[in-house]
């Protein structure tokens, strides 16, 4: 092989070791998102500057690389993720039995991902149901901090209004997604936010804040940006999302954008 991909910033010294005994191997690497978001070590700065090329999943982390290294600069190109093909088909109808509007949420219920907003839904939850009564909010996924979130929103009057069913198939996650009204997830450190693209992918409003990459994905088209860590207005945007008569076919081309023949594009040109 002439090139080697890395990809995440920790699989460098590998690639530049080989590279030692390869001067004229290529190197890139895959930059998502926290992890570049901060100073480089001496090491990693000398595996970098021996990248070909940085390959960044938004615009967002291709700046927050520049500010930290302006000497990489050059090397930084922007290559967003690509939706997995499996989302990219229309998703089966599926209706609740029971009536209700469900805010769906999705990923990692870890104490180290508290950067994902979870606790802010469960606190905008009681203002978004004196507004639209019988909405609930359904969390997919576990973690460390399932507990604590389960407890909260106890705490805040809507325990019963609250869902923890767990980790679920890629199949019930289709499900899950074309069952719910909105999709919402209140990250400030989303280096992309893929998990927006799926649900756009099945025809879902999104709601998201304004920080990280979630406004390269997340326009007036397709859902709302609150102010981040703003549970008023986290509740007010999930409110008018709800109101709002969305085109599922619109936000389906949304999501279009990031198809996979568009990525292979993108990388064709990058490579």
């Amino acid at each position: 092989a002439d090139r080697v991909v890395c990809g995440h910033i920790r699989q460098l010294p590998v690639a530049v070791l080989i590279h030692r005994f390869r001067p004229s191997l290529k190197i890139y690497l895959v930059a998502h998102g926290i992890e570049v978001w901060r100073p480089f070590t001496r090491s990693e700065l000398h595996a970098l500057h021996r990248c070909a090329r940085i390959w960044c999943v938004s615009d967002y982390t291709r700046r927050q690389i520049q500010r930290q290294e302006p000497s990489l600069a050059a090397r930084l190109t922007v290559v967003p993720n690509a939706l997995d093909p499996v989302f990219a088909v229309n998703p089966p109808e599926a209706v609740r039995t029971d009536g209700a509007r469900v805010i769906l949420s999705i990923g990692r219920l870890s104490h180290a991902d508290a950067y994902k907003g979870y606790d802010l839904l469960i606190r905008a939850l009681p203002r978004i149901r004196d507004a639209e009564p019988g909405v609930r909010l359904r969390f997919i996924g576990t973690g460390d901090d399932q507990a604590r979130l389960k407890a909260l929103a106890v705490e805040c009057g809507v325990g019963s209004a609250v869902e923890f069913p767990g980790r679920v198939s890629d199949e019930q996650l289709r499900l899950e997604l074309a069952r719910c009204a909105l999709f919402a997830l209140p990250s400030t450190g989303e280096g992309f936010g893929l998990v927006y693209i799926e649900a756009l992918a099945a025809g879902k409003p999104c709601v998201g804040v304004r920080a990280g990459a979630t406004p390269e994905i997340i326009n007036h088209a397709c859902g709302r940006l609150a102010e981040p860590g703003n549970i008023e207005s986290i509740a007010a945007m999930c409110i008018e999302t709800l109101r709002d008569n969305w085109s599922p076919e619109s936000l389906r081309h949304q999501a279009q954008r990031h198809s996979f023949p568009a990525f292979q594009a993108r990388l064709a040109t990058a490579w």
